[in-house]
């Protein structure tokens, strides 16, 4: 018998999206923000004012990748990540902490940064290795892009989801403790270099 992660493909959404993959991904992230509102930036009152346009926009901008896992069967989606490129970051100062041991290689332009965002799994489909598909996606395609010879990925999580950051921890990231703010709020830096 078949796990049930053999059962789920990753599926990266096409620039320009087309229709369906934009409303389903708008339906996802709704979902999101009802179920697990802590883990994210905007609030589901918000982002259900959102027209088709908004949506569209937000899947289609340049720089950034999702990546949907599908159930094989029926291709509903699971869970969805976005993969933020260094092209649509460079000019965003304040997405990333300082950490000081990186500080001059990001300077000199050794190193690019990546940052995971969105990351979500159905109830469902949690502990059935959807999170950790996606993860790995996210990171092959970080690894194939041109760019600096080291890839830096960081992501936020929320301090509470031991879950979460053990997942991340068990794919390699570590917990940053050594930057500005560190400690303070809700959410925690853990990165992984490529």
């Amino acid at each position: 018998m078949a796990s049930p992660a053999s059962l789920i493909s990753i599926y990266r959404i096409p620039s320009p999206a087309p229709l369906e993959d934009v409303i389903k991904y708008s339906q996802i992230r709704l979902s999101t923000l009802k179920t697990n509102p802590e883990a994210f930036s905007s609030t589901f009152e918000e982002a259900a004012q959102y027209t088709q346009h908004q949506w569209s926009e937000r899947v289609n901008t340049d720089g950034r990748t999702t990546l949907a896992a599908t159930r094989d069967v029926d291709k509903e989606w699971l869970g969805t990540l976005s993969l933020l490129h260094p092209r649509m970051l460079r000019p965003m100062t304040d997405v990333f902490p300082r950490i000081p041991r990186v500080g001059d290689a990001i300077a000199q332009g050794k190193i690019d940064r990546y940052l995971l965002v969105g990351m979500w799994v159905r109830p469902s489909a949690r502990k059935t290795g959807v999170g950790q598909r996606l993860i790995k996606a996210a990171l092959d395609i970080i690894k194939d892009e041109a760019g600096a010879p080291i890839k830096m990925v960081f992501l936020k999580v929320h301090m509470g989801n031991t879950v979460a950051q053990g997942l991340y921890s068990k794919l390699g990231f570590v917990e940053e403790t050594d930057y500005e703010g560190a400690g303070k709020g809700h959410t925690t830096c853990m990165t992984i270099s490529l």
